[in-house]
């Protein structure tokens, strides 16, 4: 769960994207950016995922934006998806990014400062995450990426994906 106006939420996806990619595919990915000025970080470049697909053999993905960037309502959430909110996050914060498999559920963190992405461009920052570049940005959003594989790897432990 995530609202397109929260810079934090926009740190986030790119590390979901990523890590979700190496499993699947997603389909109809746009460009976005944060509110100018939320939680005192610029517009940050991200992916906007409200009217994107995922397509996968091995997970599957409930994604939601709750919000805008103006703030306005967006995507309703489900029973579920509010069952699992009231049970792990009962503020209801964002982002909110949950994994269950046969052996747990977990929630995941993100772990790295939306900072990091000041001043980046969506154009640049894709080239540069697909070409591994060596800058923090790109190695706190593979870090991202990786600790959301772990718990696919977690979850899944001694299954056969």
């Amino acid at each position: 769960m995530g609202a397109e106006w929260c810079p934090f939420c926009a740190s986030e996806r790119w590390g979901l994207v990523e890590a979700t990619s190496r499993f699947g595919k997603w389909s109809g990915l746009r460009e976005l950016r944060s509110r100018e000025g939320q939680d005192y970080f610029p517009a940050l470049a991200t992916y906007d995922l409200s009217q994107a697909t995922y397509t996968s053999d091995y997970i599957s993905i409930r994604h939601k934006e709750v919000a805008t960037v103006e703030g306005d309502p967006l995507q309703k959430l489900g029973s579920f998806e509010e069952g699992l909110v009231n049970g792990y996050d009962k503020l209801g914060s964002v982002p909110f990014l949950f994994a269950a498999g046969p052996v747990g559920r977990y929630t995941v963190e993100l772990a790295y400062s939306p900072g990091l992405l000041d001043g980046q461009s969506f154009v640049s920052l894709r080239k540069e995450v697909a070409a591994e570049a060596p800058t923090p940005a790109v190695e706190a959003i593979d870090g991202q990426a990786d600790a959301i594989t772990a718990q696919r790897d977690t979850l899944f432990q001694g299954e056969t994906l």
